[in-house]
């Protein structure tokens, strides 16, 4: 397979994951580079900058902080024609142990899929971690529809994949458990209508080593985003038990649900 693009231009971010977990409630900052589009294909559709919505997804979300992002670098033309994928994603991830990147990421369009995919590579263990895609609608002109929303849902598809944050129940709204508070707004690009899965993060010991398991209670959908930190949740199912849990001083926890 041969890349049509004549380099890739690599973005250089930390970002701050601001994750919660049952034992630690800290800051783990991971160093993260992004690579620009790839186009697979002859006469591949115009696609505005992928990489560029990719970037400012993280730059505007207060969970990540943007250390430089000055410092590009370019795999040559040549090497990217010559050599398969698989000696790609090798390359891939020696360039980013020579770095000192965490993970690296790697967004390709492919016209004859109509597939628009977001690789991410865990550079300390030498794999890709996932490849997540989204399908890309083209008008009769060919430009692409909806593309920014198509890039919002790739990019919660990896971070559910990879990142997962968990954001704090807070308290339920009403006594029957209807409504709930949820720590999470226009800052980490919470939308209305947007699902969740309500779950407790539980710790089994086994063979004597501490293993979390997310125990999904129930599912619910923005009804209504407050600010930049709050947002209100309908719960849909399951809302004796969340407000049950809630009242017993249970903490409960939401991630975004995506499909597949």
């Amino acid at each position: 397979m041969q890349f049509t693009t004549n380099s890739l231009f690599l973005r250089v971010l930390v970002l701050c994951f601001a994750t919660l977990s049952i034992t630690l409630h800290a800051q783990e900052t991971k160093r993260v580079a992004i690579y620009d589009l790839e186009k697979r294909g002859q006469n591949v559709y115009y696609l505005p900058s992928v990489s560029d919505y990719i970037v400012n997804y993280y730059v505007n979300d207060s969970r990540f902080t943007v250390i430089d992002k000055a410092n590009s670098q370019i795999i040559q033309s040549e090497l990217e024609r010559q050599k398969g994928e698989e000696f790609m994603d090798g390359y891939i991830v020696e360039q980013g142990k020579q770095e000192g990147f965490d993970f690296m990421m790697r967004p390709y369009y492919d016209r004859k899929e109509k597939l628009l995919h977001l690789k991410v590579y865990d550079v300390e263990k030498g794999v890709v971690i996932t490849d997540q895609t989204v399908p890309i609608k083209n008008s009769l002109l060919g430009i692409p529809k909806d593309l920014k929303s198509a890039v919002n849902t790739l990019i919660e598809k990896v971070n559910q994949k990879c990142f997962e944050i968990h954001y704090v129940v807070v308290r339920s709204i009403d006594k029957k458990g209807k409504e709930v508070l949820l720590a999470a707004g226009h800052n980490q690009k919470i939308r209305a209508k947007d699902v969740f899965q309500v779950y407790e993060l539980v710790e089994e010991i086994v063979a004597d080593v501490p293993i979390i398991r997310k125990v999904i209670i129930g599912h619910g959908k923005i009804q209504e985003v407050e600010d930049d930190n709050f947002s209100i949740l309908k719960i849909i199912d399951a809302q004796q038990e969340i407000v049950n849990k809630l009242n017993s001083g249970a903490k409960l926890y939401a991630s975004t649900k995506t499909d597949e």
